[in-house]
């Protein structure tokens, strides 16, 4: 109902205005990874969760894990990595364009971070699925 749809919105705003927030200030990224925002937003990764929701959420956490290896490996450990992958695989495989689009970005940013993060993007299968 509309209560459901106001607290979406509300949500949206937030994950927007984390995004902003991480995208150009360096410490503002890192104070939204150690208020444990990036577990938070991995949760939101779900085929339930709205797509005006998932947009704002996957470009915060694509721009936490795009600052340096620091923050990648924080950001990764904070968060469940299998479980982002999986959630990363579903939005790619989402008719959604933009949500495609924002998974792949984020996969290669994981994959930007130190080397021993690839093993599990190659594991998770999310190549193969890009190839197709």
């Amino acid at each position: 109902g509309d209560n459901v749809e106001t607290i979406i919105g509300l949500m949206s705003e937030v994950a927007w205005c984390l995004t902003y927030l991480t995208s150009r200030d360096e410490p503002g990224c890192g104070r939204v990874i150690e208020f444990g925002f990036p577990q938070r937003l991995s949760q939101l990764i779900r085929t339930d969760t709205p797509t005006v929701l998932l947009i704002p959420v996957l470009r915060c956490i694509g721009n936490m894990l795009a600052y340096n290896d620091k923050y990648n490996e924080n950001v990764l450990s904070k968060c469940d990595g299998k479980r982002l992958l999986e959630g990363l695989s579903l939005c790619f495989k989402h008719e959604h364009r933009g949500l495609r689009k924002e998974s792949i970005w984020v996969v290669g940013n994981i994959l930007a971070g130190p080397p021993n993060h690839k093993d599990p993007v190659v594991k998770s299968g999310f190549i193969p699925e890009l190839v197709k």
